[in-house]
């Protein structure tokens, strides 16, 4: 998540790391009003959502979960305007829930 001076916060999924610069693995939306079908409807725009829906004999993740994880960012980030960015990465996908590894959070005061 960045926050937009204009738009405010904006929310990013993606692949992450390298993968969003070679593979331009990502999709947007504005944080403000974001409901689970449009959090539904960007997973799906990325090639991570391939991955997500189990590939090669591995198992579906969590969406349900995934999905949660990101509207409830969505609503944290529009509860603290003190938040400028947020960047959850990497997150693993189970299929059953999440892992969440590092998260890193930049306030301005």
């Amino acid at each position: 998540m960045t926050r937009d001076v204009q738009f405010g916060p904006l929310i990013a999924f993606g692949l992450g790391g390298i993968y969003v610069n070679l593979l331009k693995d990502v999709s947007f939306r504005l944080a403000k009003g974001l409901t689970r079908n449009e959090i539904t409807t960007m997973i799906s725009e990325t090639k991570a959502y391939t991955l997500l829906r189990g590939y090669r004999g591995e198992k579906p993740a969590d969406l349900v979960s995934i999905i949660e994880m990101v509207a409830r960012a969505a609503l944290l980030v529009n509860d603290f305007q003190e938040i400028n960015e947020m960047d959850i990465n990497p997150v693993f996908a189970y299929k059953d829930g999440y892992s969440a590894l590092d998260i890193k959070i930049t306030i301005d005061i």
